[in-house]
């Protein structure tokens, strides 16, 4: 497959960053980072009135899996300067029935909350500039 963001930069396309929300958990966590278990992160801090505390989650909890899920290609801006990073570009604000699944010892546990959506995202993508209109101008 051609790299497609490569060829739309050179026939006239630029990045951009354009400004969203982000999905406040209030969650410090660690990648596990094993191969068997490539998404799961271990909670190693809690902001005690943040929506994953109130929620009922707990220091050393294996996050297993979470949903709403963002698709796009989110990241943090500067100004977010919160040791709180979990879940911040991982879940989709604004949607309804958010829950994140956690193993707890031997146990499976959903964890049901309601996130705060805070400013400091950046969505990443490709926007046209004048070149592309006269890329498929007809000579």
């Amino acid at each position: 497959m051609p790299d497609t963001d490569a060829l739309l930069l050179s026939i006239g396309c630029r990045r951009a960053a354009v400004p969203v929300e982000l999905t406040y958990l209030g969650v410090r966590a660690e990648s596990l980072d094993a191969a068997d278990t490539p998404f799961y992160h271990r909670i190693i801090e809690l902001d005690p009135a943040g929506p994953a505390a109130a929620a009922g989650a707990r220091v050393g909890d294996i996050i297993t899996g979470w949903y709403p899920a963002r698709t796009e290609d989110v990241s943090l801006a500067p100004e977010v300067r919160t040791p709180y990073t979990f879940g911040l570009t991982a879940f989709a604000p604004r949607v309804g029935g958010a829950f994140f699944g956690v193993r707890r010892g031997t146990d499976e546990v959903r964890i049901d909350f309601t996130p705060t959506v805070i400013p400091g995202g950046l969505l990443h993508r490709l926007e046209p500039t004048p070149a592309l209109d006269r890329f498929f101008e007809r000579p």
